[in-house]
């Protein structure tokens, strides 16, 4: 009788352990559901808050650049309503200050040229040609990011200066890289990590501020 019961005390120890063991393993497994749970939702409001950041930035970006271009056809206008368009090229040095342009260039159809600035040196040697052609074909736009001898990285603005629907010549602006970095701002999702901006072939065309030095070196 005794023994009886003693097997029967042993088997309540087992059945009462194997469900504090059950009851242990469901809780393990609730948790770490919970926890999956609760991290999939940070991720995935981290990636929102990410993506909307990183839109604003691009938005910001494309209407600086668009802003840019629209003032340079602004001063092509100007220019295209003097029979010589180099009347304002003191003008143009101006507008060069004001909008914090590298350089600015004319030239007319038959080769001449005017530069605010007496050395040339910001394009790589035998593309200056290159750069100027698509604004005598009386095309509008700008140019991929380069690097200059001086190494600057830089981009061309580039306009047509047209007289009664005729192109008579171009008008180029040379524009620092570095200066755009504070268009889309170097502000990041809760002060963490860098803003970079990629181009076409994924090289840094734009970094963050904190390493400026990756506009030279890539």
């Amino acid at each position: 009788m005794k023994k009886k019961k003693a097997g029967d005390t042993k088997m309540m120890a087992l059945a009462v352990s194997l469900i504090l063991i059950a009851i242990a393993m469901a809780t393990i497994v609730i948790n770490l559901t919970y926890v999956n749970s609760i991290k999939k939702l940070v991720r995935s409001t981290t990636v929102n808050n990410i993506s909307e950041l990183t839109a604003n930035k691009a938005q910001n970006l494309d209407e600086r650049l668009r802003s840019e271009h629209v003032a340079l056809k602004s001063m092509a206008d100007s220019i295209a309503s003097h029979d010589d368009i180099y009347a304002l090229s003191n003008i143009v040095t101006e507008y060069q200050e004001t909008h914090h342009a590298s350089c600015m260039w004319i030239f007319d159809l038959q080769g001449n040229g005017w530069s605010s600035n007496v050395e040339d040196e910001l394009f790589p040697p035998g593309q200056t040609e290159e750069f100027f052609a698509a604004a005598l074909r009386g095309e509008s736009g700008m140019s991929d990011s380069f690097i200059g001898e001086k190494g600057r990285k830089q981009i061309l603005f580039y306009t047509p200066i047209r007289r009664e629907e005729k192109v008579v010549g171009g008008l180029y602006e040379s524009y620092p890289v570095e200066l755009l970095q504070n268009t889309y701002g170097s502000g990041t999702y809760n002060d963490a990590g860098y803003s970079y901006v990629l181009g076409k072939e994924g090289k840094v065309i734009l970094s963050s501020l904190r390493y400026s030095y990756l506009q030279i070196y890539e």
